[in-house]
């Protein structure tokens, strides 16, 4: 009643377009809000059990210290590690590339398979001369992907978001609960395959940067 309220009383001013324009307007906070409230009452009677949460993390900034005193010192500390310990250093550190790199692979590869399917369907739909249907497919099939990798981070929080922040507060000192977790590691590479299949605007560099040191 409110919105007709101050639709009548703004329709006095306004042109027919800019009535329907700003009706669309009205109609579309409207339909967020209630997207909202629909998300929040999932969330409140979600069926498996409740949302895992974990506290906020916070770090300071990391600064090292420069000075003469400190050089010498870890100057020293490598010459007394020895030679092998140099080498076993480097060797795992080709084996967490190599690692990385295969993982990278397969989950790029299992995007591409995803991506191919996906218009593959579409394809078909517009050769039939079925646009519409086609189309409304398609979006079903993304809506369906990104619901699917929303899932990932209900049942693993630390699995939501790129994660970068989480990995410098990491090296900082902070220990964020679960952040180099195995289900953090599952749940984070089937949802960043699953969001980057689905077309929607964001990459997998941010994940894998979270992805490395968990394989680590």
């Amino acid at each position: 009643p409110d919105r007709m309220a101050l639709l009548i009383i703004e329709n006095e001013n306004m042109t027919t377009g800019e009535w329907l324009k700003r009706s669309a307007s009205l109609l579309w906070e409207d339909i967020c809000a209630w997207t909202i409230y629909i998300f929040h009452w999932l969330l409140a009677h979600w069926p498996f059990g409740p949302i895992r949460t974990y506290p906020p993390t916070e770090s300071a900034n990391f600064a090292v210290i420069n000075n003469e005193r400190t050089r010498l010192n870890t100057i020293a500390r490598k010459r007394k590690e020895g030679a092998w310990r140099v080498g076993l250093r480097w060797l795992c550190l080709v084996l967490l590339g190599v690692t990385v790199a295969v993982l990278y692979q397969c989950l790029h590869g299992s995007m591409d398979i995803i991506d191919e399917w996906k218009f593959n369907l579409l394809h078909g739909y517009m050769a039939s001369g079925q646009y519409g249907t086609g189309w409304i497919i398609q979006y079903l099939i993304m809506t369906g992907l990104v619901g699917a990798a929303g899932l990932m981070a209900l049942y693993e929080p630390m699995a939501a978001g790129g994660g970068v922040a989480e990995v410098i507060s990491f090296l900082n000192g902070a220990r964020p609960m679960n952040l180099l977790g195995y289900m953090t590691f599952l749940f984070k590479a089937i949802g960043v395959t699953l969001t980057v299949a689905a077309g929607v605007y964001v990459g997998p560099e941010g994940p894998f940067i979270h992805l490395g040191p968990i394989a680590g």
